[in-house]
């Protein structure tokens, strides 16, 4: 499996006062813990700015990263995202963690009191992420914005273009993303 890049957000600091950024390389292959970081960072806001510091030394000490091609996963903060883009090179491919999408998706359908349609939205979701070409996905899309309560707009606004370019099976095997389980993108550190 080809290597990746995998820049994470963790809260869970003793204190509560920081965030924690974790960035590890390791193989896709690779699901064993702990996963040895490259760097990290400690901070108390989250601000663009200092995802855009960390990429930027990064960068600077393994360049590398941008030489190769190595595919970063993250989350989908947009503050990470962005500073991701600023940073890197476009060549790199940026994919979003599986997880990541499909708890966002629950989080907005809680938020809007549709936690009942949770279960079967949230499959839906991951369907989408398994699906084998674009053609595919286009038909899914269209046959669940049929289905799907007219109330469920977070899809359309905020996952489907994010989905579409960044996380769906034939995008990940493009780059050659993956593993032996069929576990396309999350990362090692969950």
């Amino acid at each position: 499996g080809k290597m990746y890049l995998g820049y994470d957000t963790s809260h869970d600091i003793q204190s509560q006062r920081f965030l924690h950024q974790r960035c590890h390389m390791l193989p896709f292959h690779v699901r064993s813990e702990p996963t040895l970081p490259i760097m990290f960072m400690l901070h108390s806001r989250k601000f663009q700015e200092m995802h855009e510091r960390c990429w930027s030394v990064l960068l600077r000490a393994l360049p590398q990263i941008k030489q190769f091609g190595l595919p970063r996963m993250t989350d989908r903060e947009k503050e990470i995202i962005d500073a991701i883009e600023i940073t890197s090179a476009r060549q790199n491919p940026l994919i979003l963690c599986w997880n990541h999408i499909k708890r966002d998706m629950k989080r907005w359908l809680t938020d809007h009191n549709l936690s009942a349609h949770c279960a079967s939205l949230v499959q839906r979701v991951t369907s989408l992420c398994q699906v084998q070409n674009e053609h595919d996905f286009d038909s899914l899309v269209a046959t669940l914005y049929q289905e799907w309560p007219s109330k469920i707009l977070y899809f359309d606004k905020h996952l489907a273009l994010d989905m579409k370019l960044r996380a769906p099976h034939w995008v990940l095997e493009k780059h050659e993303v993956g593993n032996e389980n069929g576990v396309k993108t999350t990362f090692a550190s969950q």
